[in-house]
């Protein structure tokens, strides 16, 4: 992957395993389309700190809608690939592939040219 540029090295404090899962096919075992890459982000889930945004009752948003000028909607079918990530988390979004290290995209998918 590092030599036909798939992938790029770099230096950051955490990693995450790659490991290959079966997929639900019927490809022999011995095949390499019966696995899929993975990574266990398990760890890094572990030790980072979410923000909490409660969502409001819906009792109280029913009573404010009198008072307001403006109403809007928001549609959060793909809204896991739409989420910012802040440039000092970003190092925490990496994996480790026996030993060296690879790009990873916000979305958690490999960069790819």
């Amino acid at each position: 992957m590092l030599r036909d540029g798939t992938s790029c090295p770099i230096n950051s404090p955490y990693a995450s395993p790659v490991v290959l899962t079966r997929k639900n096919n019927d490809l022999p075992p011995d095949s390499p389309e019966a696995y899929r890459f993975a990574i266990d982000y398990r760890k890094l889930n572990g030790i980072t700190k979410y923000p909490r945004y409660p969502l409001p009752v819906i009792d109280d948003l029913l009573t404010n809608i009198p008072h307001t000028n403006v109403m809007s909607t928001l549609d959060l079918r793909s809204g896991y690939f739409q989420l910012a990530i802040s440039p000092k988390d970003k190092i925490c979004k990496k994996s480790i592939d026996l030993g060296k290290n690879i790009t990873i995209s916000e979305g958690g998918m490999f960069t790819s040219k």
